[in-house]
């Protein structure tokens, strides 16, 4: 077999990914996020900046980079947790689905600094582990979960995920919803530690982020006695989160048919496994 045989062949099983970044007055931190984008050893066959009703160059500086932007209406609310998100990414999502053929996806916040090997590395072990569905790498100095890949820079299985409808579903939760469904479904999720990212603005939890968090872990189907435990340990850093926390549970929000009572079980394993470590 020639050289050129073998890169011809080579080529055939390229992997591409596309992308979405969700981005609103985005302007100081769009244009570094977008540049280590594009610098990534695996280059996305599309990025598409959806820009959220900002009042500043955002989508101007995503424009002149490379990306493609869609401009949306500003709403005027701060919608953080908010299902608004959801649709905010859905929107790029169907411009992928619409354009290009990809085999993987990954979503973005606009201040998220990603290492140049980040999609190669997080994607070829993707690849050997056929039931591995989602994964991310951690922000430095924020805690994650090793079964609960971040919500930036999650890379997803787009094939997969256009089997369930290939979109968040526009509901509080929405996030969540789909590393559980995965679980649910008998695939795996993973956030590899060793694979570190910067945020150039670090996440804050409020008592307002909390009580939407909440309304969340209602849809999504959490045991009581789990998300008192997860008040009561954020009044480590606010004694109003609890308040918080169980305000939004306590809102009768629909519930995730498809989840069944899969969060419950789960958290009560959860909670189990603790109390025979303290035993």
């Amino acid at each position: 077999m020639s050289f050129l045989e073998r890169i011809l062949i080579e080529r055939c099983f390229v992997l591409s990914v596309g992308v979405v970044v969700k981005a609103k007055n985005e302007e100081d931190n769009i244009g570094i996020t977008l540049k280590y984008l594009f610098r990534q050893t695996l280059k996305p066959s599309i990025v598409v900046v959806v820009n959220d009703g900002s009042k500043d160059r955002t989508g101007e500086i995503a424009r002149k980079m490379g990306a493609k932007v869609i401009d949306l209406p500003d709403i005027g609310v701060y919608a953080v947790s908010l299902p608004h998100l959801a649709y905010v990414i859905n929107v790029g999502l169907r411009e992928i689905y619409r354009n290009v053929d990809v085999d993987y996806v990954m979503i973005m916040d606009a201040d998220h600094i990603l290492p140049r090997n980040y999609l190669e590395t997080i994607v070829n072990r993707m690849q050997k582990d056929p039931r591995l569905v989602m994964a991310s790498g951690v922000i430095i100095g924020e805690k994650t979960k090793d079964w609960s890949p971040r919500g930036s820079g999650r890379v997803v299985d787009w094939s997969w995920w256009k089997s369930i409808g290939g979109r968040y579903p526009y509901h509080y939760g929405w996030e969540t919803w789909l590393v559980f469904r995965a679980l649910k479904d008998g695939y795996k999720v993973r956030a590899f530690s060793d694979i570190k990212t910067i945020a150039l603005r670090p996440t804050k939890l409020t008592p307002k982020k909390y009580f939407r968090y909440a309304l969340g872990m209602r849809a999504l189907g959490y045991w009581f006695p789990y998300v008192f435990g997860r008040a009561f340990m954020a009044t480590l850093k606010n004694p109003l989160n609890f308040y918080a926390i169980l305000a939004g549970y306590l809102v009768p929000v629909k519930r995730y048919k498809d989840l069944d009572d899969f969060v419950t079980r789960l958290n009560r394993e959860f909670v189990k496994r603790i109390v025979n470590k303290i035993l």
